[in-house]
């Protein structure tokens, strides 16, 4: 759980940072420059070496080494380059002035463009059906310079962590009907073994229904809270 000086802490790292107002990845290769936040980190007390940083499509992550928390910032869209074709070269080329365009599928977030109020919009709906326990505390953090940003407990992402099953909730993960088969078979077997069979298919039964969570479930949205247990720590899914 959180605590009120990790939200304090959070709170000073982000005080001083000035992001420019558009930002999101290039549409050619779903690159986005991690720079940027390296450059605004400058004026953070944490050092070069204190925090890494790390990014998605819809949002970019702020992990300090020696804290509970990351910190989430909403990427509001993409850059989009245009393309002529040159016949002298036989070739294609991008223009050089890329332009912005804005989300619009963020279904809960600030006006369709906010990843990181959807998550959380998301996981308060989950949380109000019983189901909060598969994701780690996420909230608003603060307003910074016009940015919005966001706190969540850090957790393990599932490439980076083992966790301990017995054989008979393996055997229930591997044998499960296709509806309920999201995520690794080892990460299933994790909630079978922590929260029960049916709590896991009641969840997929809710959440293909109304929560959506699990529209994206790739290993890099989902792993183990530092206690060991198995959560979605990326819950908006992405809609452009």
């Amino acid at each position: 759980m959180l605590t009120k000086e990790d939200f304090a802490l959070a709170k000073n790292i982000i005080k001083d940072l000035r992001l420019p107002e558009e930002m999101g990845c290039d549409s050619g290769d779903d690159e986005f420059n991690t720079d940027i936040i390296y450059n605004a980190m400058r004026e953070s007390p944490l050092k070069w070496n204190e925090f890494t940083v790390e990014n998605g499509i819809s949002k970019v992550v702020i992990i300090p080494n020696d804290a509970n928390f990351v910190i989430k910032i909403p990427l509001t869209g993409m850059w989009y380059y245009e393309e002529t074709y040159n016949e002298e070269e036989d070739e294609w080329e991008y223009n050089e002035d890329p332009t912005f365009e804005c989300f619009t599928g963020a279904e809960y977030g600030n006006c369709g463009c906010d990843y990181c109020d959807d998550e959380v919009y998301r996981i308060g709906m989950a949380e109000a059906e019983g189901f909060g326990k598969m994701f780690p505390q996420t909230d608003w953090l603060a307003n910074m310079n016009g940015k919005n940003f966001y706190i969540q407990e850090k957790v393990h992402p599932s490439r980076e962590y083992t966790p301990k099953v017995s054989e008979e909730s393996r055997s229930k993960s591997a044998n499960l009907d296709p509806s309920y088969c999201h995520g690794s078979a080892e990460w299933r077997a994790a909630i079978i073994e922590n929260y029960g069979e049916e709590f896991w298919k009641n969840f997929c039964i809710w959440d293909s229904a109304e929560g959506g969570t699990m529209r994206d479930m790739h290993c890099g949205n989902y792993g183990y809270n530092m206690e060991g247990k198995p959560v979605i720590f990326d819950a908006s899914g992405f809609e452009s």
